[in-house]
């Protein structure tokens, strides 16, 4: 096969990162990274929050309680 000339692009749209603490990471993830926290989730079986980080990309963090 002749690949030269070819860009191939990846482009990573979600991601979720299990947590210990929600709060303490969601704070983190604000503070250090800049991500936008555009809601979280507290109730039932995970307790989850979302974030907004560039050119619409998402990023979840969770903590679950099984």
């Amino acid at each position: 096969m002749y690949w030269e000339g070819i860009v191939m692009k990846t482009r990573l749209v979600h991601v979720r990162a299990n947590v210990s603490d929600l709060y303490k990471s969601i704070e983190w993830y604000e503070k250090t990274l800049g991500f936008e926290c555009r809601g979280a989730d507290i109730t039932g079986s995970w307790s989850y929050a979302d974030f907004e980080c560039g050119e619409g990309a998402t990023f979840a963090i969770a903590v679950s309680s099984k």
